[in-house]
C-alpha cells in the first residue's frame, strides 16, 4: 500500500503545482470511509492546501494516512498542512468542554482559551480584514462599526471544540439561530440597529437576572436616554475594556457590548416594558426596587442599601 502511495506521490508532485493564494478558514468535513486521497483533493479543492502532495508526502510520516478520523472540524487559516494532519489524527480526543457564562466578557471567555493574549488580540479589536470576513458570513454583524470587536456576539452556551478559533465561529453561528427572522424584523420596524441592541442587552445583563424585571430595566434605561438623562449604570463603569466610560458623567449608551448577553436579555432589550418608573436598585437579597422619581429612589437606597 505505501509504495502505490508513493508512486501516486511522484505523479502528484509533477502536475500539482501549488497555488500561492492565501488558506481558506472554515468547516471541513471528513465523512466516514474517505481515504487519503479523497481528504487531499476536499482540501485543495476547499483552498485549506495550497499542494495535494505536500500533504500526501506529510501523511506518510508515522503512517497518518491511516490514523485520520471522520468527522467535522474547524481549520484556522494560518494552519499548516502538518497542523491540519495532527487535527485529524487526534479528532474527538482533542476536543473540549467549553462553557461560555451569560455575561461574560471576552476577557473571561479568553481564559478559557489556550492562548489567551492571542484571543483578546484577535476578537476584542478586530482587524478591518477580519471584519469584512466575518461580516460577509454573518449579516447580524454588518451594522457593528469597524473599530468594535465580537464583544456581545458571542452566545452564552456550552461547545465542545477543536481550536480557541472553533468557539468564536460556534458562538457566532449560535448567535445567528438565536436571534430568528422575527426578532431581526422588530428591531428593522423600530428603526434601531442589532449593534444598538445588543449594547442594551449587555448592560441588562450584568443589571438583573429576573426577566421580567429585565424588560422593565430595558424601559428604563430607553426612557432616560429619551429624556436625556444620563443612564448612570455601575456595570458599565466596571466593564475592563471601557476605558472608564462611566454612564454617571458620560451621556448615552458605551461605545460597544460590555459582556455577551443570553437571549432573555435581547429579547427584553428589543421588547421593553413601559412603567413610571425611572430608577432602580438592586437590593442586599438581589431583589430589584424601582422608583418613580429620584426622590423615591433615595428613600429606597437608604432603606435597602445602607440600613
Amino acid at each position: 500500500m505505501k509504495r502505490i502511495i508513493l508512486l501516486v506521490l511522484i505523479a502528484l508532485i509533477i502536475f500539482d503545482f501549488p497555488c500561492f493564494n492565501d488558506y481558506a478558514q472554515g468547516d471541513f468535513k471528513i465523512k466516514k470511509g474517505e481515504n487519503i486521497f479523497q481528504v487531499a483533493s476536499n482540501l485543495k479543492k476547499q483552498g485549506h492546501i495550497k499542494s495535494k502532495s505536500v500533504f500526501l508526502m506529510q501523511s506518510l510520516k508515522g503512517n497518518k494516512f491511516k490514523r485520520l478520523k471522520a468527522g467535522t472540524y474547524f481549520l484556522d487559516k494560518e494552519a499548516s498542512s502538518s497542523d491540519i494532519l495532527e487535527t485529524f489524527v487526534l479528532g474527538a480526543e482533542s476536543k473540549k468542554i467549553i462553557t461560555i457564562i451569560p455575561g461574560y466578557t471576552l476577557n473571561e471567555i479568553s481564559r478559557l482559551a489556550d492562548d489567551r493574549e492571542k484571543f483578546i488580540e484577535k476578537y476584542l479589536y478586530l482587524k478591518e480584514e477580519d471584519d469584512a470576513l466575518l461580516k460577509e458570513k454573518y449579516s447580524f454583524l454588518k451594522d457593528k462599526p469597524v473599530f468594535v470587536g465580537l464583544e456581545g456576539y458571542l452566545y452564552p452556551d456550552t461547545y465542545e471544540v477543536l481550536l480557541d478559533e472553533a468557539i468564536v465561529y460556534q458562538a457566532l453561528s449560535n448567535f445567528d439561530e438565536k436571534l430568528t427572522d422575527d426578532l431581526r424584523a422588530e428591531i428593522e420596524k423600530q428603526e434601531r440597529t442589532i449593534f444598538d441592541v445588543i449594547i442594551l442587552a449587555s448592560i441588562i445583563e450584568k443589571e438583573v437576572i429576573d426577566y421580567e424585571d429585565k424588560e422593565i430595566v430595558s424601559g428604563i434605561l430607553l426612557k432616560r436616554l429619551k429624556h436625556n438623562m444620563l443612564l448612570e449604570v455601575d456595570s458599565t463603569a466596571l466593564y475592563p475594556f471601557s476605558q472608564n466610560y462611566d454612564t454617571y458623567i458620560v451621556s448615552g449608551f458605551p461605545p460597544s457590548p460590555i459582556c455577551n448577553p443570553s437571549i432573555s436579555s435581547i429579547k427584553a432589550a428589543i421588547y421593553p416594558k413601559e412603567t413610571d418608573y425611572f430608577f432602580y436598585l438592586s437590593a442586599k437579597n438581589g431583589e430589584t426596587i424601582f422608583s418613580r422619581n429620584f426622590n423615591e429612589h433615595i428613600i429606597n437606597k437608604f432603606k435597602y442599601l445602607e440600613l
